[in-house]
């Protein structure tokens, strides 16, 4: 397996990984309901911090498959 040239299937590598602008309008209004429950006492504040991390986690992957896309690194496979 060792030099075996892997792919992930998940990425595209023909195409810069961008965060588009539905996908920005999706976050805002996920942001908007998130704070709206927490401020109601309908979610606690460990739940909304665990969603954002989790959100959080997601963009911080779409950045690093741009970062590899772009400085032509081929993506980790892990």
């Amino acid at each position: 397996m060792a030099g075996e040239n892997q792919s992930n299937p998940l990425i595209d590598l023909g195409k810069p990984v961008e965060i588009t602008s539905l996908e920005l309008a999706n976050l805002r209004e996920t942001f908007e309901f998130l704070t709206n429950q927490l401020l109601r006492g309908q979610i606690t504040l460990q739940t909304y911090q665990s969603i954002v991390e989790s959100l959080e986690q997601r963009l911080a992957r779409k950045e690093n498959e741009r970062y590899l896309y772009e400085s032509g690194s081929p993506p980790i496979i892990i």
